[in-house]
């Protein structure tokens, strides 16, 4: 495996992308347990009908949009840094390939 820097702005990305995640879980989490409490008139079931007024969805699709672009958004970033680093580790590989073959040469 190839030995890389620490990229600090992959990990801010990561710690960004499980925030939006763990919000958009809190709020489908918010919506079961707001429909699930028997009073009809609590402050969690009354809150996700005003936000479905306003945004036309209730907590529970807002939240789930939440998750999936967090996941979408760290596959991402993490194809575009992977991809990054086999390269980097690629051009390793020629240069110790030419290094190797320049030490021969000189033998010769």
């Amino acid at each position: 495996m190839a030995k890389r820097k620490n990229n600090g702005g992959e990990l801010t990305l990561y710690i960004v992308y499980a925030v939006i995640a763990l919000a958009g879980l809190t709020l489908a989490v918010l919506h079961m347990v707001g429909m699930n409490i028997t009073n009809i008139e609590n402050p969690l079931r009354i809150a996700d009908e005003k936000f479905a007024e306003k945004m036309k969805m209730s907590f529970l699709v807002f939240g789930s949009l939440l998750v999936v672009c967090a996941g979408v958004l760290s596959a991402i970033t993490l194809a575009i840094n992977g991809n990054r680093a086999e390269l980097e580790e690629e051009k390793r590989a020629r240069r110790r390939q030419r290094m190797a073959l320049e030490d021969f040469s000189e033998l010769e």
